[in-house]
């Protein structure tokens, strides 16, 4: 379905993107795949919590099974919000809602680095007793939200450092089944391995989305002193035959 090399800014037929003005194509000659272009990010000083600078994304007819890779990387000072900074959405949209997959980064007290990966699902099901380490937000099990934590030791995201993200994921065949299957790649290396996951719904779309944490505070609060900024090389997105 998609295999862009981020030579362009809303490559036709491929992204639709918000125009936000924080959004653009860069040079970056460290680029690992596909140099020297990339999608930039830009995190300005001030930027508040709980949204994205810009987005793109990519709808489709809904699918049972995905894959997803790309390489991202941030800059060398960049500061990651309080709790979790996103790094891209895996939706779907059960019912009209919106529900997703979510690689973050996991900030853990540590806002400028290096940061575990977390892998967050937004799809509101019991996945409880997935068989991979996993938490919640206090007192909610099961909860709106699980985060799937890498197996240790994992490699972690080092600012300024590209990291390969790749993600194989198929839906359960009921929200109870415990039949369907979730994996992350980091570098080559299978970091998260869930096998009795409840997904029912049908994959929709992808986003690259940054969204900065959640709520409640502003980008440089922390000590960062200029802009933070996010870059994405190359998007491959496919189905099973």
């Amino acid at each position: 379905l998609i295999d862009d090399a981020m030579d362009q800014y809303e490559a036709p037929g491929v992204w639709t993107c918000f125009h936000s003005g924080r959004g653009d194509i860069v040079e970056d000659p460290t680029a690992p795949l596909s140099s020297p272009n990339v999608l930039r990010y830009r995190y300005p000083l001030g930027f508040q919590a709980g949204i994205s600078p810009d987005s793109c994304y990519r709808e489709f007819a809904s699918q049972p099974e995905l894959y997803v890779g790309f390489w991202w990387r941030t800059s060398d000072s960049f500061e990651s919000q309080g709790a979790l900074t996103k790094i891209a959405f895996l939706a779907a949209y059960p019912d009209g809602k919106f529900a997703s997959l979510i690689p973050m980064m996991n900030t853990n007290g540590a806002p400028f680095g290096p940061w575990p990966v977390v892998l967050g699902d937004e799809m509101g099901l019991d996945n409880c007793g997935i068989d991979v380490p996993n938490y919640h937000a206090p007192g909610e099990c099961p909860g709106t939200i699980t985060y799937l934590a890498t197996d240790h030791p994992a490699p972690k995201l080092t600012p300024g450092k590209w990291s390969r993200f790749e993600i194989h994921a198929r839906r359960s065949t009921s929200a109870s089944s415990k039949d369907g299957m979730l994996k992350l790649w980091l570098d080559g290396q299978l970091v998260i391995d869930a096998a009795q996951w409840n997904m029912p719904h049908y994959f929709n779309a992808v986003q690259i989305n940054a969204t900065w944490g959640g709520m409640g505070s502003t980008y440089g609060a922390n000590g960062a002193t200029e802009d933070g900024f996010f870059y994405y090389d190359h998007w491959r997105v496919s189905f099973p035959k």
